[in-house]
Formats: structure tokens, C-alpha cells, sequence
């Protein structure tokens, strides 16, 4: 049997205090992912509802 590599994921929840709204999302780089939600380039559904808290 071959043998696999170790991989590291997160999964993680963002919120819109505002209206309520949860975004989940599972990746490899959670820093890197985080930061790219908050300057808006994350996904459409985190940037048309601000989530990102």
C-alpha cells in the first residue's frame, strides 16, 4: 500500500454580527484564507454580506 502525506485542514466558521449570517469554509491555510475574506477577495457569498468575523 503507498504510503500518504499528512494534511492539515481547518474547518471554519465566519459571521456577520449584523444579519446573522454564517459562512462555513474548510482549507489548508487558515491565516492566508482569513485574511483574504476580510480584503473582500474570499468568496462572493463573504463579501455580498460582509462576513468576515
Amino acid at each position: 500500500m503507498p504510503k500518504r502525506a499528512l494534511h492539515n485542514y481547518t474547518v471554519y466558521i465566519l459571521t456577520n454580527k449584523k444579519l446573522g449570517v454564517l459562512y462555513t469554509g474548510m482549507t489548508g491555510g487558515l491565516d492566508d484564507r482569513l485574511l483574504r475574506h476580510r480584503l473582500g477577495q474570499g468568496s462572493k457569498f463573504t463579501k455580498k454580506y460582509n462576513a468576515s468575523k
